[in-house]
C-alpha cells in the first residue's frame, strides 16, 4: 500500500470564501477516502506563549474542527502530532522543550 503525504492549506489563511470552503472541501475528501490518517500540526513556539496563549487556543479549536470535537481529539490522540517549531536555543535546551511539552499537553480547554 503506498504511503501519500499531503500538505493542506493553512487553516487561519483567508483568501476569501471560495477557497476556504474548496479548501475544506478537499482536505474531507482527502481524509474519508484514505484508509489511515495520521495528522502533523505545526505551530510557532512563539505563538505558544503571545497572547496569552492564543495559538495553542487556535490550534485545538481547527483540530476540533477537523476531528469533529474536542473529545474526538482525546480519543484519537495516536494519530496526532504536534510538532513546534522556532523553539529558542541557548544552553536550555531541555528546559525549553519540558515548557513546550507543558504548554501542549495542559492547554486551556475550548468553550
Amino acid at each position: 500500500m503506498p504511503l501519500v503525504f499531503c500538505d493542506c492549506p493553512g487553516f487561519l489563511d483567508n483568501r476569501g470564501a471560495e477557497i476556504n470552503i474548496a479548501n475544506a472541501a478537499n482536505v474531507r475528501t482527502a481524509i474519508v477516502k484514505a484508509a489511515s490518517v495520521r495528522v502533523i500540526v505545526l505551530i510557532s513556539y512563539h505563538s505558544l506563549l503571545a497572547d496569552r496563549a492564543r495559538g495553542i487556543q487556535d490550534m485545538i479549536k481547527i483540530c476540533g474542527d477537523l476531528f469533529g470535537s474536542y473529545e474526538n481529539i482525546l480519543k484519537h490522540t495516536e494519530s496526532l502530532l504536534v510538532g513546534v517549531t522556532k523553539v529558542p536555543c541557548g544552553g536550555r535546551d531541555e528546559e525549553d522543550l519540558e515548557s513546550v511539552r507543558d504548554l501542549i499537553m495542559t492547554p486551556p480547554v475550548p468553550e
